[in-house]
């Protein structure tokens, strides 16, 4: 459990029952008890759908009567390299099924944010955006510019309408294959554009997509490989013209065996250098821009958030301030 830092600051947060009744707020997964229990003081008399796994025992917790709760059988890997994005999908659309206002707000039942009206009213200012949070939106250069779409989705807010659209049409995606990265918070941010853009050319951005996770081969390596594959093309040629065409009778296997493989290898050096472009012509700032807006979490303080690890390093807290120069994360999206 995380330390008890905030709930022992109770003046640290509104205190005044704010509703909303064009605004729901869906809280997905397993739960902190220190975040639930802020959740319950300071949001009991908003519209809440609380979306967590059937073996989660909430009886310990003073859940307001008018909050809803739903509970999830835990699914079989689907999809194994995104399998927690998966998870989120899942409980967040059980609990988008139960949201009857125009407005929603998703967060985690791990992490807690203040002032969350706010963001309401940006989703009022801007309905046919996402509202998105600052907490790792990544910078356009992030890592050689290969974390494509890479919104931040600790907070993700919109009209009903948008966010079943985002979270849907990101599923579709993975049912698909369509993109092979395990980037949870680009797949979403993709599968949002994806379908607010159904007129672009999908097939040719699919290819894009997919070469950008490669790395981008240096001039001298290209001249080295090209080298080394015109010389071999060039005797694999030869080869066949005197060892298979001089002879009235050609063993076909051999022939056959040979000429794949000029194939493949001309096949390898074409890919290098579609990534080789590639790296210098995509951009996805023009689409970001268009249909996302970030809200800077250091102005919903004090929160409670986290980084998860895949490492030994597990887990790492936030409270109050989060420095989005150091984590390479921007809170404008003018500035992508």
């Amino acid at each position: 459990m995380a330390s008890s830092l905030l709930s022992n600051n109770p003046n640290m947060f509104f205190r005044k029952k704010v509703m909303n009744p064009n605004l729901s707020l869906v809280l997905q997964g397993l739960p902190n008890e220190e975040c639930l229990n802020l959740w319950i003081r300071n949001y009991s008399q908003w519209n809440v759908i609380v979306s967590t796994w059937e073996n989660v025992d909430l009886s310990s917790y003073k859940i307001p009567k008018n909050w809803k709760v739903v509970k999830s059988q835990l699914p079989l890997f689907r999809y194994y390299s995104t399998v927690n994005l998966d998870y989120q999908i899942h409980t967040t659309l059980r609990g988008l099924e139960l949201v009857e206002t125009p407005y929603v707000i998703k967060a985690r039942l791990d992490e807690y944010w203040t002032g969350l009206g706010a963001v309401g009213d940006l989703i009022s200012s801007h309905p046919q955006k996402i509202i998105t949070s600052s907490m790792f939106f990544r910078t356009k250069d992030f890592v050689s510019s290969k974390y494509k779409f890479h919104i931040g989705d600790k907070i993700l807010g919109g009209t009903i309408d948008n966010v079943l659209l985002m979270f849907e049409s990101t599923l579709h995606n993975l049912q698909m294959g369509f993109w092979e990265t395990h980037n949870p918070e680009g797949q979403l941010g993709l599968g949002y554009v994806m379908g607010k853009e159904p007129n672009l050319d999908w097939d040719e951005i699919k290819q894009t997509l997919n070469l950008v996770n490669n790395d981008k081969p240096s001039d001298e390596d290209l001249k080295k490989n090209l080298k080394q594959i015109v010389r071999h093309i060039s005797n694999t040629s030869m080869e066949l013209a005197t060892d298979f065409l001089s002879y009235k009778k050609a063993n076909w296997s051999d022939v056959g065996k040979k000429i794949k493989q000029m194939f493949d290898q001309i096949n390898w050096i074409k890919k290098q250098l579609d990534i080789y472009h590639t790296k210098e012509s995509f951009d996805d700032s023009t689409l970001l821009k268009k249909w996302f807006y970030i809200v800077d979490i250091n102005n919903l303080k004090p929160y409670i958030a986290t980084q998860n690890f895949r490492d030994v390093r597990g887990r790492k807290w936030f409270r109050s301030f989060f420095n989005h120069k150091k984590n390479e994360c921007i809170t404008n999206i003018k500035d992508y």
